[in-house]
């Protein structure tokens, strides 16, 4: 997870170029907009990861958990019986 939003912040993206040349045009987003800007679209993006963990636990929850267990032996039970 670390090393995906190392690569996320400090990566940069390359767009080519519209003319016929193979060469790439690199656009940094910390030149492009700066500390702050980049900081607080960085930081919205990786807001939206913020429900994996609950998401996870909910799944697993579902899946290892009995939520209806079978009833409990009592006495009073049994003499009706």
């Amino acid at each position: 997870m670390g090393f995906v939003v190392l690569i996320m912040v400090f990566g940069e993206s390359t767009v080519p170029k519209k003319s016929d040349s193979t060469t790439e045009q690199t656009i940094s987003s910390w030149e492009k907009y700066g500390l702050i800007p980049t900081l607080f679209l960085y930081f919205t993006r990786l807001l939206t990861l913020l429900g994996l963990p609950l998401a996870f636990a909910n799944f697993l929850g579902l899946i290892i958990f009995n939520a209806f267990p079978d009833q409990p032996k009592t006495k009073v039970l049994e003499k009706f019986n």
